[in-house]
């Protein structure tokens, strides 16, 4: 989820918040039939940065990023590697001192488990990695969630509170130079590409795409954001296994660390 907050000195500001939930949900299908398990099977961490760029007045340029960190038990059968995850590491950088953005509890016990479901293949001693485009909605229930446009206005039927919260869509806290709450619906999609494989790493581009709708704002400075545009080059992702008995602070360590 995105938005950028601009107050121009005051007012200036306003489009300094760039806030995003990339996090990819990772749905997947059971198998039909009962392969033998493949050598990627096992404990996995995943970590998923995804930056955007926006144009700011007197500013310049913004980067937001968004760092999530999850661990899944992931089964190879076949050229398939799937499986559930949790979330072990959200983590929002505005990209700015003048503000920042804040996930409330509610929104992220709310978001759905992540899930990997990616196909491994082998052409020339190469061993690859791709997952196919995921789609998440927030906010709101679409029948076609890659295609529905996103609710408008609060009247809208398929718009509904999902963090519980009381408030339309979900909610997102705003501090710093200009202090608001904001509900909003969005949807996020993401991609995966791995061109080279081993047998205890994978780690490659990230494409991703994200749609917001600012519903309300308890600050008039916080409901009109402006444009940000995925920034692919910072953007990547990294599964590095794991012992079987790994923790949450382990997959973030071992994710986080370049080597």
């Amino acid at each position: 989820m995105r938005n950028t907050v601009h107050l121009g000195f005051l007012q200036r500001i306003r489009r300094v918040v760039v806030f995003s939930v990339s996090l990819a949900s990772l749905l997947g299908t059971g198998s039909a039939h009962a392969e033998p398990l493949g050598p990627y099977s096992g404990r996995w961490a995943l970590l998923q940065v995804t930056t955007t760029v926006a144009n700011v007045p007197v500013i310049g340029r913004v980067y937001a990023t968004t760092t999530a960190v999850s661990i899944h038990s992931l089964k190879q059968r076949g050229e398939r590697l799937k499986g559930k995850g949790r979330i072990c590491k959200l983590e929002l950088d505005s990209g700015s001192s003048f503000v920042r953005t804040i996930l409330p509890q509610a929104l992220r016990g709310a978001l759905p488990p992540p899930r990997v479901n990616g196909r491994l293949i082998e052409k020339d001693g190469v061993m690859t990695f791709t997952q196919a485009r995921q789609t998440i909605v927030l906010g709101a229930k679409l029948e076609r969630l890659e295609t529905d446009p996103l609710p408008s206005v609060i009247s809208d039927p398929r718009i509904y509170d999902q963090d519980e919260d009381g408030h339309p869509g979900v909610t997102v806290n705003v501090r710093g130079i200009v202090n608001g709450d904001i509900r909003v619906v969005q949807r996020t999609w993401t991609e995966l590409v791995a061109k080279r494989v081993t047998s205890d790493r994978i780690e490659g581009a990230l494409r991703f795409g994200n749609e917001q709708v600012v519903l309300e704002a308890t600050s008039s400075m916080l409901s009109s954001p402006p444009a940000a545009a995925p920034e692919l080059a910072r953007s990547h992702f990294r599964l590095v296994r794991l012992d079987a008995s790994a923790s949450c602070s382990t997959a973030v360590a071992a994710t986080l660390d370049p080597e």
